[in-house]
C-alpha cells in the first residue's frame, strides 16, 4: 500500500512465505506495471537470497527502473537481471548501468527490445555485467 497500488493477489500467492526463500522472480507472465513494480522492488530488497529477476513486459518507466537499480545496487546476491519490452530510456538505463558498476555480484544482464534505450547504452550495461563475471572468476 506504500505506493498506492492494489496488491496483485496472484503474485502474492505465488511468493514464498518467507522472503529469504525466494531465489528467482519472473514477472514476465504477471503484469505489475510501473507503479506495482515499486512495491515489488521493496519486497525484492528483503529477499536476500534472490539471484535472478525477470522484468519483461511490465512497461517499466525511468522512475521504476531507477528505483529498482537503487535496490539492485546494494543487493547481496542478485546476479541476473532480464529486462525487455518496457518503456525506459537512457535516463533509466544510466542508473541501471551505475547499479551494475557498483554491484559486482550482478554478472548477467539482458536488455532486449527496449525501444527508447540506445543500443550503445544497452551494450555498456551488458558489457559491465560481463566484466563483473570475469571479476568473480578472478576473485
Amino acid at each position: 500500500q506504500r505506493h498506492n497500488v492494489i496488491p496483485n493477489q496472484a503474485l502474492l500467492h505465488s511468493l514464498p512465505r518467507f522472503p529469504e526463500d525466494l531465489r528467482e522472480l519472473d514477472l514476465s507472465q504477471n503484469y505489475v506495471g510501473p507503479a506495482g513494480a515499486l512495491s515489488v522492488f521493496d519486497v525484492v530488497e528483503r529477499c536476500v537470497n534472490l539471484r535472478e529477476i525477470v522484468l519483461v513486459g511490465n512497461d517499466l518507466d525511468n522512475h521504476a527502473v531507477a528505483y529498482f537499480a537503487h535496490k539492485a545496487e546494494k543487493h547481496p546476491k542478485l546476479a541476473s537481471i532480464t529486462l525487455g519490452n518496457n518503456a525506459f530510456s537512457k535516463q533509466g538505463g544510466r542508473v541501471l548501468l551505475q547499479a551494475v558498476q557498483a554491484n559486482s555480484k550482478i554478472t548477467h544482464v539482458v536488455v532486449q527490445k527496449e525501444p527508447f534505450l540506445t543500443p550503445g547504452l544497452r551494450q555498456r550495461i551488458e558489457c559491465q555485467a560481463d566484466l563483473n563475471k570475469q571479476f568473480q572468476v578472478l576473485a
